[in-house]
């Protein structure tokens, strides 16, 4: 089935995601921020557009998605002849914000290991600072009250298997590098990981620790123990006893003053508010088909196309793939994320920054997004309290379909519910909901999945690279940042070995 560009802007006009917001129970409920599934289902459905090109144009690269990999694309291709293609109108895909009595708070993920090599060379770019959080940055809520750090707690029991598995982390990731897909091929130990659970090692931990551990790791990861590889997990887990760092805003205050310091660069290199229909791989480059918000239909032609949209969208849009390539890539399944900001007029909820809640909660963690202004002394306590709570689905389950039914008001509710649970005060001093919603949000890191990031990056070439941040391991924007250079590398080779240069007109 074909949809005219009249039809097609239509259905993208009518959606009633961006309409106005509503106000219920005392507090302002926003609309949906987060992913648009509008043109993704009609794609998934074979309703693809038909109808004539509208214009046609050609350049060195074109980069085929705007979150963090392509902006990160972007910049080391900062000088050269390129094209960024994104969905939405603002750039940084699920490193988004919104703010609130002059605040910044994030759609998706929040914080990021100490920024050095290339992620300290693009934030220094882009002009940015990140806050410096020790390990007391984290909270656990275990035997109904909160424990704040993961040392010195009063709980004998929770201490010992913060202990133990502290102790087992580094045994496991003794001297590895941990920077990577790149790497794994090199290391015995590391593919022997991949081919197992991380609740293949957690047989001997109390029950109530390891459900704990479980919504630690969907809120990263999507899946809870028993589904990610032992190396993904011990790898996200170091992440309890570091150091990490979170800009105002989170990482979406990263990608924001990125996005404009490129744009400002480079405006026309940039086109926001459209859809990428298909990628065609040929032997001297590749055609990409878009389409903008008035149904219009482009062509693009370009040496190299970096690929930073999720694998599973890549299989559905590029064409001339080899097979069994195009099979790796639709065996990464995606796990969907209900994100709720609860804006306060106060601060009410006495946590750390990252607070983690175990046993029968669905929410699996609490950030508090007032933190990294406050290390830097810009607080002020008119800007109230945004909590960031994320509630993770696992693939194939209901989570996917509730998002999509989208009753703002039930999600919202539930939610509160939960928070209400263990914060006494925030129903009084809420304010407003800002629901956001990732329908295929992240690559879950199963078994091997290691594995199959390794052969997709030895198997992409000068024509083609996989851009987006799955390709690199656990979802961060190291990975991101990592992706998104070596694919801008790949270009630079491309264009090294061809006469003719295109640019834009």
């Amino acid at each position: 089935m074909a949809l005219s560009g009249v039809e097609l802007a239509k259905t993208y006009l009518s959606d009633p995601s961006i309409n106005g917001a509503y106000a219920k129970g005392g507090y302002k409920l926003d609309p949906w921020t987060g992913d648009d599934f509008t043109f993704g289902h009609l794609l998934r459905d074979g309703k693809v557009p038909k109808f004539k090109c509208q214009s046609k144009t050609k350049v060195d690269t074109v980069i085929v998605g705007g979150g963090m990999a392509g902006l990160a694309c972007a910049y080391n291709l900062k000088d050269q002849s390129y094209l960024l293609l994104d969905q939405y109108d603002n750039l940084g895909g699920q490193s988004r914000s919104g703010t609130y009595s002059g605040m910044d708070f994030s759609y998706g993920p929040a914080y990021m290991s100490e920024p050095e090599g290339d992620v300290a060379e693009l934030m220094q770019y882009a002009n940015v600072t990140a806050a410096k959080l020790e390990s007391s940055k984290n909270s656990f809520y275990w035997g109904d009250k909160w424990h704040h750090g993961v040392e010195g707690l009063s709980d004998a029991k929770l201490q010992s298997q913060l202990d133990q598995i502290r102790q087992d982390t580094k045994k496991v990731l003794f001297n590895k590098k941990n920077d990577g897909a790149e790497w794994f091929a090199e290391d015995p130990d590391a593919r022997a990981l991949d081919q197992v659970s991380l609740g293949s090692y957690l047989k001997s931990y109390d029950k109530d620790f390891v459900k704990l551990l479980d919504n630690f790791c969907k809120s990263a990861l999507c899946v809870g123990t028993e589904k990610t590889s032992a190396l993904s997990g011990f790898v996200l887990l170091e992440d309890l006893y570091h150091t990490s760092y979170v800009a105002p805003g989170g990482n979406p205050g990263v990608a924001k003053a990125l996005a404009q310091k490129l744009v400002a660069q480079r405006p026309d290199s940039f086109k926001r508010g459209v859809f990428v229909w298909s990628i065609e791989l040929k032997d001297d480059g590749a055609k990409i088909i878009y389409g903008d918000k008035k149904g219009r239909h482009h062509e693009v032609e370009c040496k190299h196309v970096a690929i930073a949209i999720p694998h599973m969208v890549t299989a559905r849009i590029t064409k001339n793939m080899n097979n069994d390539l195009k099979g790796r890539l639709l065996q990464y399944k995606y796990g969907s994320y209900l994100v709720a900001n609860l804006c306060l007029k106060k601060p009410v909820f006495e946590g750390s920054y990252d607070n983690w809640l175990g046993g029968t909660h669905t929410v699996a963690d609490v950030i508090t997004a007032e933190s990294p202004y406050k290390v830097a002394g810009t607080y002020k306590p008119e800007m109230g309290q945004v909590l960031t709570v994320y509630m993770p689905y696992e693939p194939n389950s209901i989570g996917r379909g509730l998002l999509f039914q989208g009753d703002r008001k039930k999600l919202a509710e539930d939610t509160l519910k939960e928070v209400s649970s263990v914060s006494s005060e925030l129903m009084a001093n809420l304010d407003r909901v800002v629901l956001s919603r990732w329908g295929h949000a992240l690559a879950v890191t199963a078994p091997k999945m290691y594995e199959n990031n390794a052969y997709l990056l030895k198997n992409d070439n000068d024509v083609f690279s996989f851009a987006h941040s799955s390709v690199q391991g656990i979802p961060c924007i190291e990975g991101a940042v990592e992706a998104g250079k070596r694919a801008a590398m790949k270009a630079l080779k491309k264009k090294a070995q061809t006469k003719t240069l295109f640019s834009i007109a």
